[in-house]
C-alpha cells in the first residue's frame, strides 16, 4: 500500500470496499471526519467494536458465551491495531 499512489490506492481501494452492517450514523460520520489522521480512525473504528461487544455481552445478546471467549475477542480487535 504505501508505495502506491494515491490514485492508485483510491482505486484498489475502490474495487475492494467493506460492508458495512447496520449503516453508518451522521454522528459516526462527523467523529470519522473529525478524526486527525488514518491512526486515529482506526483507533475510533476499534474502539466502537470494543464498545459493541462490551454493551452486547452484558445485555445478554451473545448468550452463554464464556468470558474467555469474550476476552479473545478483545483480544483479536487489540491485535488487529498493532
Amino acid at each position: 500500500g504505501a508505495s502506491r499512489s494515491d490514485k492508485d490506492r483510491t482505486l484498489y481501494n475502490a474495487a475492494r470496499p467493506f460492508r458495512v452492517i447496520g449503516n453508518v450514523s451522521d454522528g459516526e460520520i462527523v467523529q470519522l471526519q473529525q478524526a486527525r489522521g488514518p491512526l486515529a480512525k482506526v483507533s475510533l473504528v476499534s474502539m466502537w467494536l470494543q464498545e459493541l461487544i462490551s454493551r452486547e455481552y452484558l445485555a445478554g445478546s451473545t448468550g452463554k458465551v464464556a468470558p474467555p471467549i469474550i476476552s479473545r475477542l478483545y483480544q483479536f480487535v487489540s491485535d488487529g491495531m498493532a
